[in-house]
C-alpha cells in the first residue's frame, strides 16, 4: 500500500501530469482532474471524443476532450466506489473548520457531561410513607 504522505512517491497527476494534491479516488490526482471526476460520476455522464479516443491529455489540454479525460482517470485506476468515501471526508474536514472558526466556543467534557446527567435526570416520584401502627 502506498502511504499518501510518503515523501518518495512524486506529486503528479495521473491524468494530466499537473501538481498532485494527493489520492483521490484511490489515484494520484491534481485538484482539477478530481473535481472533473467527481462530477462525472455524480451527473452520469457520457462523453464522445470527437477524435476517436486518441487525445493525449496535459494540464495544458485537459479541458479540450472530456471523453478521453474521463477514459485516463478510469485508466490510472480512479473508482466510482470512491465517491461516497471522499463525500464522506469532505464533510469530515468542513466540520472541523467549522471548529476553529472565530467565536466557537468549545465547552469542556466535564460541563458537557454536567448538562447531560442535568437533563436526562430520573425523576423521582413519591412513594406512600408506611406509617407506624396505630
Amino acid at each position: 500500500i502506498i502511504n499518501e504522505f510518503d515523501r518518495n512517491v512524486p506529486r503528479i497527476c495521473g491524468v494530466c501530469g499537473d501538481k498532485a494534491t494527493g489520492f483521490h479516488f484511490n489515484a494520484m490526482t491534481c485538484e482539477g482532474c478530481k473535481g472533473f471526476f467527481r462530477r462525472s460520476m455524480k451527473r452520469k455522464a457520457s462523453f464522445t471524443c470527437p477524435f476517436n479516443g486518441s487525445c493525449t491529455i496535459t494540464k495544458d489540454n485537459r479541458r479540450h476532450c472530456q471523453a478521453c479525460r474521463l477514459k485516463r482517470c478510469l485508466d490510472i485506476g480512479m473508482m466510482k466506489e470512491c465517491e461516497l468515501l471522499a463525500s464522506m471526508t469532505h464533510l469530515r474536514t468542513r466540520r472541523r473548520g467549522r471548529r476553529r472558526s472565530p467565536g466557537f466556543q468549545r465547552s469542556s467534557a466535564a460541563s458537557l457531561i454536567r448538562s447531560w446527567m442535568h437533563i436526562t435526570k430520573p425523576m423521582t416520584i413519591p412513594t406512600p410513607t408506611s406509617h407506624a401502627s396505630e
